[in-house]
């Protein structure tokens, strides 16, 4: 299986287009899963837009962007504090009753609203920052782990960040003759069977860089030692 994963808000719209003007028609193994619920405002800002009649259309948007009758996963990209969570997935659930999704997911929960939304629909993922220095969400984590849910981390390794002289990713990088970005990247593979990697590729030469990461198997003394 070959999974692109998308949203309205990218672009926004762009990537959504992007997307259908290289891979349609679509190979049979490729699921195209994007999001609603979110509007760019701009400068790394965003309004989260939950209202069933909102994500009805965001949906309708987005399968005409993308050139699908039936968009293969469908997230709620964020919850809109002023509508009930159970509404926005009720819009999905109608959606999908009519077809026009296959599975639905959810983005950026805690363990609760994971709770709140498992008991309108069944959840097919989550999605949420998560890496080698982020693990916040760990909690979210362990239960999409428990009840057989992917767990989309998404994440942008800066290895300035990570791996400063003498850290543990530097070493590890060095033993291996890996970049420092690999070596995330493989430890979040090994990590948790749930976890599904989206690291963030800015270029060509970057995604090929990560490309290499699913080769490094790390040892156990590895692991430890990345904690």
């Amino acid at each position: 299986m070959q999974l692109f994963d998308t949203a309205d808000c990218y672009g926004p719209e762009i990537s959504e287009r992007l997307i259908a003007e290289a891979l349609y028609p679509y190979d049979d193994d490729v699921v195209i899963a994007t999001k609603g619920g979110r509007i760019a405002l701009g400068d790394e800002h965003w309004r989260e837009t939950g209202r069933p009649e909102q994500l009805r259309e965001a949906c309708e948007g987005s399968l005409q962007r993308l050139r699908l009758d039936t968009i293969g996963l469908y997230q709620l990209n964020a919850i809109d504090p002023d509508v009930p969570v159970e509404e926005s997935l009720g819009a999905l659930v109608d959606l999908r009753e009519e077809g026009k999704i296959r599975s639905i997911g959810v983005c950026n929960v805690d363990v609760a609203e994971l709770g709140r939304s498992r008991a309108v629909t069944a959840i097919a993922s989550v999605q949420d920052h998560y890496d080698l220095l982020t693990r916040a969400n760990e909690p979210v984590l362990e239960a999409c782990g428990d009840d057989r849910i992917a767990f989309f981390a998404w994440f942008f390794p800066d290895p300035g960040e990570a791996a400063p002289s003498g850290s543990a990713v530097e070493r590890v990088a060095a033993a291996r003759g890996a970049t420092k970005r690999q070596v995330m990247l493989a430890w979040l593979i090994a990590h948790a069977p749930a976890i599904v990697p989206l690291p963030g590729a800015p270029d060509v030469e970057t995604y090929e860089e990560y490309l290499e990461a699913f080769a490094i198997d790390l040892t156990a003394d590895e692991r430890a030692l990345l904690g």
